[in-house]
């Protein structure tokens, strides 16, 4: 029988030694691999992840721009319309970089303390319109009862309740019109104002020819 040397156990302990470094890179290597591989999908599903959100958002724009379109398209038919047959002393002009909004302006009735001035407008359609009334507010100041002096109106048709789809741009400018020929005392919006009317009707006419002179000429 053959004893082993002490030279021939260290070649062994130095072959098993070598042979678990072996499999230990082995296993090493494995881990690494899953791992890019779990980096690679995660990689992949992040890239997925931004293509989609892409696409949403690209399919989103277009609804929007669709509806915008559709917008666009109903106030373009009414301004046209609005041109085609114009209001005497109204012209309105909306803004190219947004059409929900209208600068229009009013000649000052004839026989009336606004003769000779032009009175400037804002005009604001939002998205309810035409189920809701636009904003209306005069950027000229004007002296009169029913108008304050952030240009605000006080007209029927401006409110809810009396607001109708039915009524247009047209209809609400011909209304402010006719407010400046024949002003409410007992529905005033400026109730300073429109007290004057009622007691010195000779001075409050005179002082609102002077506005008309000095802010809408």
């Amino acid at each position: 029988m053959k004893i082993p040397n002490n030279d021939e156990e260290e070649d062994e302990d130095e072959e098993e030694d070598e042979k678990e470094e072996e499999e230990a890179l082995d296993q090493d290597w494995g881990i690494e691999q899953d791992l890019q591989m779990c980096n690679w999908s995660g990689s992949v599903l992040h890239i997925v992840g931004i293509q989609m959100v892409k696409i949403l958002n690209s399919r989103f724009e277009f609804l929007r721009q669709g509806a915008l379109y559709f917008d666009g398209r109903n106030y373009g038919m009414e301004i046209r319309r609005f041109n085609e047959d114009k209001p005497v002393g109204i012209n309105i002009r909306p803004h190219e970089e947004n059409f929900r909004y209208i600068d229009a302006t009013i000649t000052g009735p004839p026989g009336t303390p606004y003769e000779g001035g032009t009175f400037k407008l804002e005009i604001f359609m939002d998205e309810q319109y035409p189920m809701e009334a636009p904003k209306c507010r005069f950027m000229t100041r004007i002296y009169h009862p029913n108008i304050d002096r952030f240009g605000r109106i006080c007209l029927d048709i401006l409110k809810e309740k009396a607001w109708s789809p039915a009524l247009q741009i047209r209809s609400v400018l011909l209304s402010i019109q006719c407010l400046m020929q024949d002003w409410i005392i007992d529905d005033p919006l400026d109730p300073a104002v429109a007290n004057h009317f009622r007691t010195d009707l000779k001075g409050a006419i005179a002082k609102a020819a002077q506005w008309t002179r000095q802010y809408a000429m």
